[in-house]
């Protein structure tokens, strides 16, 4: 299950580096810039059929900014869901068959802001 997991963290990570001026972490960072988005950690399950193999993958980006007000993260949770949503679906060994936003949410956190974006991969093995 693995490979599946990791071909999906890796093409959301060469999506999100395509947006200017966010600093990409695969884990929660020690030290940091802002704004920073850190890719999550993914659930994955079968989603095969007779002679395909396909799992679908639930990972969630975080973007975290530290400015007083929620403008600039507003601004870049859109670019940062463009993409993903236009991330090439060739994914080292896997094509991805379907990308879906499950949700969104934005809260002020101690240093700034924190946005969640969770989003549901279904991919078939090449």
């Amino acid at each position: 299950m693995s490979g599946a997991v990791e071909a999906v963290q890796a093409g959301l990570a060469r999506a999100i580096g395509t947006v200017a001026g966010v600093h990409l972490f695969e884990g929660p960072p020690a030290r940091v810039g802002f704004p920073h988005a850190v890719i999550g950690e993914a659930v994955a399950g079968d989603w095969g059929a007779k002679g395909v193999r396909g799992r679908e993958v639930r990972t969630a980006v975080t973007l975290v900014d530290d400015g007083a007000g929620p403008a600039r993260l507003n601004a870049l949770i859109g670019t940062v869901e463009d993409a993903i949503e236009a991330m090439d679906p060739a994914l080292g060994g896997w094509r991805m068959a379907s990308l879906v936003l499950l949700r969104a949410r934005m809260a002020r956190d101690r240093g700034g802001w924190r946005a969640t974006i969770e989003y549901r991969v279904r991919v078939l093995e090449q």
